[in-house]
C-alpha cells in the first residue's frame, strides 16, 4: 500500500496540475471516454479535411457540449508559451451535441474504466475526475511493478534501475486522459514482473505470474499497439532472464497454461477488434509527407531518432517538443544513467544477456523506422516507444544484479539512493516548469506560479507546490525504505 500511496501522490498531483486538454490528444480521448461510458461504442470512420492538409477520422457520437468543445477552448493557450491556461472557461455547457473523435477506433477498455465519472458529475468536475481514475490505474501499476524489483536479494541496483525507467512524461501522460499513459505503465509492469518471475524468491514466483499475466492483458487491450508491445516484452524479457528449467517448468505447469491462454486469447481479441474496426489504418495523415520513396523516409527516420528518444524523455506539453519540456540538464543526466546502467549491463552480462539487450536496444531503433516507412504520412511520436525503451534500464539492472561478475560488490546505498534523490528533483522541477507554464506563462520565474498570474484548476498553485513537496519527500522515503532492505521481503503468507 505504501508504494501505490507514493506513486498514487504523484500521479494525481499531476492530474491536477495540467490544463484540461493539455496533454497529446485528451480532447479526442476525453470525447470517446464520454461517448463509451454512454455505451455508444460507434467505430465507424469518416474522413475530413483538416488544417495544414490534415486527413481526419471522424467517428461521430452524442456528447455534451462541453466536451465537444474542448479542443476549440483550448485554443486561447495550446501553443503559446506565454499565455496561461486560465483563459479558457470552465466546462459547463451540458447540451446533448453531435460530436467527433478521431479515437473512434480505439479499443473501448481504457475509456470504460475512467470514463463513468461523466455521467455522475458537472463536465469540468468529470474532466478531473476521469483524469484521477486514469492517475491510479497507472499508479497501481507502478507500484506492483516496483515491489517486484525488491523481492529478491540484489534489489538495490533493480529499485535504481526501475526509477530510471519512470521519467517524468510517463507521469504527465498516465495523469490526463490518454491511454498512451496506461500503456506505459502497464509495460513497466510487465517488464519488472516478469524479471521478478525469472530471478524472485520461489515463494513469490506464483504471485509474479499472475500478476505478469494480468498486466500483460491490460497492456495487450488498452491501445492498439498493445498486443505487439505485449509479445516483445515477454519474448525479450523470457529469453534473456529466463532459464531453461524455468521455462519448462512454467511450460508444465497448469496455472502457467492456463494464463498463457489468457494472455493468447487477449491478444487474439484486440488484433481481431483492431483489423474489424481498421484501427491501424485509421489514422491523421497529412499529404505533404506522402508521395516520398521508402528510402528517403528511412533515412528521415533514422536522422530523428534523437529527436523521438528527446520527447520520450522530456515531454510534459502538447504540441511537440517546442510546446513544453523538462529542463534539458535534466533529460541529459537521465539518458546518461540508463546509457550507463546499459554499458555495464554489456560488460558483466553472459552471451545471451547481451544479445537479448542489444536486440532491445536495436528494436528501439528500429522501432520508428518501420511504421514511418509503412505509413510515411502519418508521423512517429517519441511517447510511442516507451513500452520498449522502460525495458533497456529494468533489463540492464536485471543483468547485473544476476552477475556472477558483481556479486562479491558492495554497492553503497548512497548509489540508488542518489538517482532516486536525483529522479525526484526532476519529477519537482518538472512540476514546477508545468506550473509556471500554465500559471503564468514562459519565460517567467522559478516560482513565479506561486505569487502571479491566475488558475482555473481545482486547486492552488500554492497547495500543489505543498503537495509536489511532500508527495516527493514520501515518495523518496519508500523508496528508500526498499533500497534499505538487505534482502528479499518476507513471504506475506508464511506462518509466524
Amino acid at each position: 500500500m505504501a508504494l501505490f500511496g507514493a506513486w498514487a501522490l504523484l500521479t494525481v498531483l499531476w492530474s491536477l496540475s495540467t490544463g484540461l486538454g493539455g496533454s497529446p490528444d485528451e480532447p479526442a480521448h476525453l470525447v470517446k471516454a464520454v461517448a463509451v461510458a454512454d455505451l455508444q461504442f460507434n467505430t465507424d470512420v469518416v474522413w475530413g479535411a483538416g488544417g495544414f492538409g490534415a486527413s481526419i477520422p471522424r467517428t461521430h457520437v452524442r456528447v455534451p457540449a462541453a466536451y465537444e468543445g474542448l479542443n476549440k477552448a483550448r485554443q486561447c493557450w495550446s501553443g503559446k508559451l506565454a499565455a496561461p491556461a486560465s483563459c479558457m472557461p470552465r466546462l459547463q455547457d451540458t447540451t446533448m451535441v453531435d460530436g467527433t473523435t478521431y479515437v473512434g477506433t480505439y479499443p473501448p477498455t481504457y475509456y470504460l474504466a475512467v470514463g463513468w465519472p461523466s455521467r455522475l458529475m458537472a463536465p469540468q468536475r468529470a474532466a478531473y475526475a476521469m483524469r484521477v481514475m486514469s492517475a491510479l490505474l497507472a499508479a497501481a501499476l507502478l507500484a506492483e511493478g516496483t515491489i517486484n524489483l525488491v523481492r529478491r536479494e540484489a534489489g538495490r541496483v533493480l529499485v535504481a534501475a526501475g526509477v530510471l525507467a519512470v521519467p517524468t512524461t510517463v507521469l504527465f501522460l498516465a495523469s490526463t486522459i490518454n491511454p498512451n499513459g496506461l500503456e506505459i505503465a502497464a509495460a513497466f509492469c510487465l517488464w519488472a514482473t516478469i524479471v521478478g518471475w525469472c530471478d524472485g524468491p520461489d515463494q513469490y514466483r506464483r504471485r509474479s505470474l499472475i500478476a505478469a499475466a494480468v498486466t500483460a492483458m491490460v497492456l495487450t487491450l488498452v491501445r492498439p499497439l498493445g498486443p505487439a508491445y505485449t509479445l516483445l516484452i515477454v519474448a525479450l524479457a523470457l529469453g534473456t532472464l529466463a532459464e531453461t528449467s524455468a521455462l519448462r517448468t512454467l511450460r508444465s505447469s497448469r496455472a502457467g497454461r492456463a494464463l498463457g491462454v489468457a494472455v493468447g486469447v487477449s491478444v487474439v481479441l484486440a488484433v481481431g477488434y483492431a483489423a474489424v474496426n481498421h484501427s491501424y489504418s485509421s489514422l491523421i495523415t497529412w499529404s505533404g509527407l506522402s508521395g516520398r520513396g521508402s528510402g528517403a523516409v528511412a533515412r528521415e527516420a533514422i536522422d530523428n531518432l534523437g529527436v523521438y528518444l528527446r520527447q520520450s524523455w522530456d515531454l510534459i506539453g502538447w504540441q511537440g517538443p517546442q510546446e513544453l519540456t523538462v529542463p534539458g540538464w535534466i533529460t541529459l543526466i537521465w539518458l546518461g544513467l540508463i546509457g550507463g546502467f546499459a554499458v555495464l549491463a554489456l560488460l558483466v552480462g553472459t552471451n545471451r544477456q547481451r544479445i537479448g539487450l542489444a536486440v532491445l536496444v536495436l528494436g528501439c531503433v528500429v522501432g520508428p523506422v518501420v511504421p514511418a516507412v509503412v505509413n510515411p504520412a502519418s508521423p512517429w511520436q517519441g511517447r510511442y516507444l516507451l513500452p520498449l525503451l522502460t525495458g533497456i534500464p529494468l533489463l540492464s539492472g536485471a543483468i547485473i544484479s544476476r552477475s556472477p561478475a558483481t556479486a562479491s560488490w558492495r554497492i553503497p546505498k548512497i548509489i540508488p539512493l542518489g538517482v532516486i534523490g536525483f529522479c525526484a528533483t526532476s519529477y519537482l522541477v518538472a512540476h514546477q516548469r508545468l506550473m509556471n507554464r500554465t500559471v503564468v506563462g514562459l519565460p517567467s520565474g522559478p516560482l513565479a506560479n506561486l505569487s502571479e498570474g491566475t488558475w482555473n484548476g481545482p486547486l492552488a498553485p500554492v497547495a500543489l507546490f505543498f503537495w509536489a513537496l511532500v508527495a516527493s519527500a514520501i515518495w523518496v522515503f519508500v523508496m528508500y525504505r526498499l533500497v534499505d532492505r538487505p534482502s528479499p521481503l518476507p513471504d506475506p503468507d508464511a506462518s509466524p
